[in-house]
């Protein structure tokens, strides 16, 4: 899996570097009448609703969607459709708003996790083989800058970051995750990455961790996507990974052919788990409890391939309610739930978010003012 996911981003790079001039320089202009029709194609009712309801008052920040297309991972034996490498964000109720970065314009650049960092900003980690990073990017798209740097630890494919319990940095890239503190200093253990190459029950854990969230307590819980037995779902120490005994906990895929590839943690306390692969084929949403020490209670909370196939992201909506990204090419699309107990139930009977250049490969989805 591994594989096709660099050959389709060696792909697009080569496909850009070939791109006429001219059209290099209208790329810009397109996305602008892309983000015209997504508009223009958002649903009607909801949109003379938007229209004609009283506007918030200034001293009150609205809440949108946040939308990242990247290089997704998406489950064992699929592709994404090519990525559109940019931020968008929607109202909440899943009505396009505007572009908050695009870059295209910058080669080599796919946008692959997004946290909120300040009232005005988020944090997003940037793919890019000769310049990966973490980014500052304003809330309204007028402005960005490099957050974070770090070559040494950046070193592998980015997959996904979060914020620590003391104020860090999680960032899961290829086989390992890096933390870095609050100063943004590189926190090691040893020599070593912060989690790197967990043994005991937690290993073989060296393949690929497309998500990881973090628990109240600080404890990490990292998705590996492997072939069985190593397809699982591993709950790690705060302190990161030194002995066996920071492998708290670990739950296995249902079968061979459960490959995790989200991870999020609901406010109300359950975790949720995404599992795709081509092959069964798999695409399912396990709910799980989750203590400060252990993960418990599998739970089948969703499963129709109708509505989801390639689940790339899972993630907090609107009013406590769960976003979930379809990401393989016959869907594009992105999902709302509603949570009771360990079950999630379909909000309506269409997508929250309908397929458009916008939503293919959907990396990252936050929800925040």
């Amino acid at each position: 899996m591994v594989r096709t996911e660099k050959s389709v981003h060696s792909n697009r790079e080569v496909a850009r570097a070939h791109r006429p001039a001219s059209l290099r320089r209208a790329w810009p202009i397109v996305l602008s009448l892309l983000a015209t029709a997504a508009t223009l194609s958002c649903g009607t009712e909801e949109k003379s609703t938007s229209n004609t309801s009283t506007p918030p008052a200034a001293s009150t920040p609205q809440t949108y969607v946040y939308v990242a297309s990247g290089t997704a991972y998406a489950g064992n034996g699929i592709t994404p459709a090519t990525a559109t490498n940019t931020i968008v964000r929607y109202t909440t109720a899943g009505v396009f708003d505007r572009i908050v970065r695009d870059y295209t314009n910058s080669p080599g650049d796919s946008p692959i996790a997004m946290v909120n960092y300040s009232t005005t900003t988020i944090l997003v980690l940037v793919e890019n083989t000769s310049s990966r990073r973490i980014e500052e990017v304003a809330k309204d798209g007028s402005s960005y800058s490099t957050f974070l740097s770090n070559g040494t630890a950046l070193s592998a494919q980015l997959r996904s970051l979060a914020l620590s319990a003391d104020g860090g940095f999680l960032v899961s890239k290829g086989t390992a995750i890096e933390k870095f503190n609050s100063s943004k200093t590189r926190i090691t253990v040893g020599a070593n990455p912060f989690i790197n190459a967990p043994a005991s029950t937690c290993g073989t854990s060296t393949t690929l961790s497309p998500d990881i969230a973090v628990h109240s307590s600080g404890n990490i819980v990292m998705a590996h996507a492997a072939a069985s037995p190593n397809n699982q779902v591993n709950y790690i120490s705060k302190n990161g990974y030194t002995t066996t005994a920071d492998c708290l906990s670990v739950v296995e895929g249902a079968s061979a052919n459960h490959f995790p590839t989200a991870v999020h943690i609901h406010s109300g306390g359950k975790l949720l788990v995404g599992y795709s692969n081509n092959t069964g084929p798999v695409h399912q949403i396990y709910s799980y409890d989750l203590s400060s020490t252990a993960i418990t209670a599998a739970a089948v909370a969703y499963n129709d391939t109708s509505v989801l196939q390639g689940i790339s992201e899972i993630a907090a909506g609107p009013d406590g309610s769960v976003l979930v990204a379809a990401s393989a090419p016959a869907l594009n699309t992105i999902e709302k739930f509603t949570i009771s107990g360990a079950t999630l139930s379909r909000v309506g009977t269409s997508t929250f978010i309908g397929p458009s250049v916008f939503t293919k490969s959907v990396t990252s989805i936050l929800t925040t003012e």
